[in-house]
């Protein structure tokens, strides 16, 4: 099992997992709804819409699918990336969706049409992601958290915000936003876990800090970070 999320109104559990499958569960009973057929490699992650009506889910095929949660047929597959994907979000509205890849790449899709908006080029595998509201959390191999207003990731021109951890060695792919203040769990490293709040990030063994981008300090490796956009959205 790679991944197991709540629907927004708690009734449904679904799935990632190894076997190919995603997979729609009664949260009350545990039984199982509907299997979700058709990556051809291991689904890594799978959520539901805001709205609970679709899911999306991302596989190391390379592919992200969006999925009619009732009825569990394919609604659109996204293709473009080159490597596998490690995580697939919707966009707090539902219109969008964002994916991560071992392609080095996060990209913005079109949640109804499938076509790829932008995408933001890292120096290493994204390896998570989280949407919260207007903000957009990226994890990439590198043990480092790049955090940014979602608003400059869709018109694909500057991040606003970098958190930066001390500690190179971590891959980091889970995020867990608060939802009561600019905040989440970002990660693990070992036995700890790494919260960030209002700009600082304590664990054990390790420290972060946010620096906005219009700052001369950026962190090290903002220099080989860019930013492709296809089409002028």
């Amino acid at each position: 099992m790679q991944s197991a999320t709540f629907s927004p109104d708690g009734a449904r559990i679904v799935t990632a997992s190894a076997d190919r499958t995603a997979r729609i569960w009664d949260a009350t009973i545990g039984q199982e709804i509907i299997a979700l057929r058709g990556h051809e490699h291991w689904v890594s992650s799978a959520s539901f819409s805001p709205d609970g009506a679709r899911i999306v889910t991302a596989s190391i095929d390379c592919t992200a699918r969006l999925w009619d949660a009732t009825t569990g047929q394919e609604i659109i597959a996204l293709r473009g990336h080159e490597g596998g994907l490690q995580s697939a979000a919707f966009s707090s509205d539902g219109a969008r969706i964002v994916t991560a890849s071992s392609d080095n790449t996060a990209r913005l899709w079109d949640a109804t049409t499938g076509r790829e908006i932008t995408r933001i080029i890292l120096d290493a595998w994204v390896t998570g992601l989280s949407v919260h509201g207007g903000m957009i959390a990226l994890g990439d191999a590198l043990g480092r958290i790049h955090v940014f207003d979602s608003e400059e990731f869709l018109i694909g021109k500057r991040f606003s915000q970098w958190l930066t951890p001390r500690i190179q060695s971590s891959r980091f792919s889970s995020f867990i936003w608060r939802q009561q203040r600019r905040s989440a769990t970002v990660g693990q490293i070992g036995r700890s876990v790494l919260a960030a709040e209002c700009g600082k990030v304590a664990g054990g063994g390790g420290s972060m800090r946010i620096s906005p981008a219009r700052r001369s300090h950026l962190p090290i490796a903002v220099s080989t970070v860019q930013t492709e956009s296809t089409s002028d959205f």
